[in-house]
């Protein structure tokens, strides 16, 4: 091919384009390796925050991309060229350094200019809930807030650890000081040490998304499975392929997701001893992994994340589908359309569900201005005060002395599915790209809990479920301990326009009521503030991100207008869930490998 000057060699992956030298970037193509570990190998020269090392690697990238497009007679070449194309087109769109995005858009501009044909992003927001203008923009001026500011510098580590700040790190961005430790967590819990190969748990990951029909998770980490090496029939056949020690967590994976509190010793032992058997520092983290991605999809679907530029659907050449033409995704585009050509299920949202109002370059305020309709509801209403504001004023005038009795009455109020608007999750269609990993797709959570399954004074994360993960992944517990401080804890003190809020009530009423519907009770808590606090729309949008996500769509995010709350407001309210969410799951699975350890 062309001359290249020498760079660094990678020692794990051999020579990365822009790192090597004589054709050796053709060859990072031409390898035994899938396409994905050759795209890897082709950008990674891009993952530092060094401009001098970024600019020798793009240089040999355009290079390399405009002499493959020249030569539109040569097959290979056309092949690297479209199989590029799109990785090239999602960088120059969410790179928080702006000499990759000045270089990679000029460079797809030549590229137009040539008769190449060039994809375009299939959503103009990284979310089909949220306007493209209320979201934090990964490329802003330095100097606009301190959270601004801070979002930025964390968008650049994510970028140089996994070359690409997703949609949902993007939405994050709102809130800095979580997105920080959830970054840690994240890094630790995929790329850090420990006992499990990376291959391996994002499969795992791959089936825990997979339980919510999560489209948008799946199509990443299937792309990420590849890139990291693994075993692309895996991916092809799903659970028909999959080896006997991932199969066997099957039945631990459908009840962390939906019925957690029927778990027992048995199901922990049947998987640390035998064939295929998981030492308990493995299954430690396989669960942590399991019960993050289970969270995860509620928090990206409860947010209606479009799909990733580079992945199917997340571009088009003048088209959604078939248009698709990179090469490496092919194995995915089959699987996510059905026979009609059209995208099928609900882990992908069609665009004509999305919002398509031009991206506006920066965040104006951190929390963002309200919606036109939030500003009304505002005016209209309450007089500069949200209906929440007035909730929790109320709350704080009235006394907490309740008798025994009543408490358990505000428990099981709490509980109730009376006038809750949800419907069973078998009626929502599976993606095909989902399917192929799931085992009894119909099961499902199911609201048969009268009475606490768990109780805090019996077990809790604070006394018994940080203590055992800390003996067998010490590392992962202080970061999870951390996250769920700060997810719990995190305030402005402002609901909507209104400042100066304690909103410690409303946080701790969403945390004890997620929890309470997966059947645990806090001993030291008046659940009639969750009963004063929550209305039957606001527990039932919180209830379906944290049970039945897959059902979500853009009406039941609006929903939460009559609250008064802001994009990043909703956003918060999402990764409390979330992580309410995750620390349950965690907390019977403990118990129940703590009693099989007692055995």
């Amino acid at each position: 091919m062309m001359e290249l000057e020498q760079f660094r060699l990678d020692g794990r992956f051999g020579p990365s384009v822009g790192e090597a030298s004589n054709g050796d970037v053709e060859s990072c193509c031409e390898d035994d390796t899938s396409d994905f570990v050759s795209q890897g190998l082709f950008f990674s020269g891009l993952k530092t925050k060094d401009r001098a090392k970024r600019n020798k690697t793009l240089d040999a990238i355009c290079t390399c991309m405009e002499e493959w497009a020249s030569n539109k007679e040569d097959a290979k070449a056309q092949k690297y060229l479209k199989m590029h194309l799109p990785i090239i087109l999602r960088i120059s769109t969410d790179c928080p350094f702006s000499d990759v995005c000045e270089r990679f858009t000029k460079l797809l501009e030549r590229l137009k200019t040539k008769n190449t044909p060039v994809p375009s992003p299939a959503h103009d927001s990284p979310s089909s809930f949220i306007p493209s203008r209320d979201v934090v923009s990964i490329c802003s001026a330095p100097g606009r807030s301190p959270m601004v500011d801070q979002a930025m510098h964390l968008f650049e580590d994510a970028f140089v650890s996994d070359l690409r700040v997703s949609h949902l790190i993007q939405l994050m961005g709102y809130h800095p000081e979580y997105l920080d430790v959830f970054l840690k967590t994240h890094q630790l819990l995929m790329k850090g040490d420990g006992p499990l190969p990376v291959n391996m748990r994002i499969y795992i990951a791959i089936m825990a998304a997979s339980r919510h029909r999560c489209g948008y998770l799946v199509s990443v980490l299937e792309m990420e499975f590849l890139i990291a090496g693994g075993n692309k029939d895996w991916i092809i056949n799903g659970k028909e392929q999959m080896p006997g020690k991932l199969r066997n967590l099957q039945t631990i994976n459908r009840l962390m997701a939906h019925q957690p509190w029927t778990i027992t010793r048995d199901h922990i032992k049947d998987l640390l001893i035998g064939h295929d058997s998981w030492s308990i520092a493995e299954f430690s983290q396989a669960i942590v992994i399991i019960a993050t991605y289970h969270a995860l999809a509620g928090f990206s679907l409860g947010c209606g994340l479009t799909p990733e530029v580079d992945t199917p659907f997340g571009h088009t050449y003048g088209g959604i589908g078939r248009n698709l033409s990179n090469p490496a995704l092919c194995l995915l585009v089959d699987q996510l359309t059905d026979s009609e050509g059209s995208v099928s299920g609900s882990g992908f949202v069609s665009p004509s569900d999305s919002y398509s109002t031009p991206p506006s370059g920066y965040l104006n305020e951190i929390p963002t201005l309200a919606t036109k309709r939030v500003e009304h509801f505002l005016q209209s209403n309450h007089e500069e005060e949200t209906k929440l504001s007035v909730l929790l004023k109320q709350q704080s005038d009235s006394s907490d002395e309740e008798t025994a009795e009543q408490r358990d009455a505000y428990y099981a109020e709490s509980i109730s599915t009376a006038n809750l608007d949800t419907k069973a999750p078998a009626q929502v269609p599976i993606p095909p790209v989902v399917s192929k990993y799931l085992d009894e797709p119909n099961f499902t959570h199911e609201d048969t809990l009268s009475l606490a399954k768990m109780r805090s004074s019996e077990y809790s994360w604070e006394d018994h479920g940080f203590a055992l993960v800390s003996r067998f992944y010490s590392e992962a517990a202080t970061l999870l301990d951390e996250k769920f401080d700060i997810a719990a804890d995190l305030t402005y003190n402002t609901v909507g326009g209104k400042k100066g809020v304690d909103t410690e009530p409303f946080r701790r009423a969403i945390w004890y009521y997620i929890q309470s519907i997966k059947g645990i009770r806090r001993d030291d808590y008046n659940y009639k503030e969750v009963n004063k606090l929550l209305t039957i729309p606001f527990k039932t949008y919180i209830k379906t991100v944290a049970c039945f996500p897959e059902q979500l769509h853009r009406q039941s995010f609006e929903s939460l207008v009559e609250l008064g709350l802001h994009y990043s407001e909703r956003v918060h309210i999402n990764f409390i869930v979330l992580e309410a969410r995750l620390q349950a799951e965690l907390l019977y699975t403990l118990k129940s490998l703590m009693e099989n350890m007692k055995v």
